[in-house]
């Protein structure tokens, strides 16, 4: 519990109360009550549980000064052996939104992908399919989907080489555009990409 005073106008600060338990799941119950003005302001519900690979988190925030829920959101995740996936929901003034991701591992081989529905409508999606050999070379597809009609040109392939455990060298072929690219295994974001057809050059995933 906490509050404090403004000294300059002798006000009182909001107070916040703040109580965590352990009821089965972990729980945390937090409110905030304007002094001043004598009201309630605002209650929150976080929780969260965890076992056998499996993950739960939720927040429930209630308005009280507007008598409305806020953004209700949820996390859902499972981590196997050779796969992980993620589950978020998030409900906000009637509107539920859904985004799975997700990723399959077996060897040297990966699959990959994310899918985001609002509204009973996929809003976007992404899959990724890589495979190598212990050598070092290997391949990759993938495809994108960002709202509209779906379509091929946004399917991406190609071939890379692995050096050292630590760079990738590979030539990706997309829409009317061939890439070479370099990137950095341990930060799959630091890429470096260049199209010898348009001279463009590219940074970042």
């Amino acid at each position: 519990m906490s509050t404090g005073l403004n000294l300059l106008t002798g006000v009182l600060d909001p107070l916040e109360l703040e109580l965590d338990f352990t009821l089965g799941p972990s729980w945390s119950l937090g409110a905030e009550y304007a002094m001043a003005e004598g009201s309630l302001d605002s209650i929150q519900v976080d929780g969260s549980w965890s076992g056998d690979g499996l993950r739960l988190m939720w927040s429930i925030p209630y308005d009280a000064a507007e008598a409305e829920f806020k953004s209700i959101s949820g996390t859902f995740s499972v981590e196997g052996e050779w796969f992980d996936l993620d589950v978020d929901v998030a409900l906000e003034r009637g509107e539920f939104e859904t985004t799975v991701d997700g990723e399959l591992a077996r060897g040297l081989w990966v699959a990959r992908g994310d899918v985001t529905i609002a509204n009973r409508t996929v809003s976007d999606a992404f899959v990724e399919v890589e495979g190598a050999t212990e050598l070092g070379w290997g391949g990759r597809i993938s495809w994108s989907y960002a709202g509209g009609v779906p379509s091929l040109a946004t399917l991406r392939y190609g071939l890379f080489y692995d050096v050292g455990g630590c760079l990738r060298v590979g030539i990706d072929r997309e829409a009317s555009d061939t890439w070479l690219y370099v990137s950095i295994l341990a930060f799959p974001e630091a890429v470096l990409r260049y199209a010898p057809a348009t001279s463009q050059i590219e940074t970042g995933s």
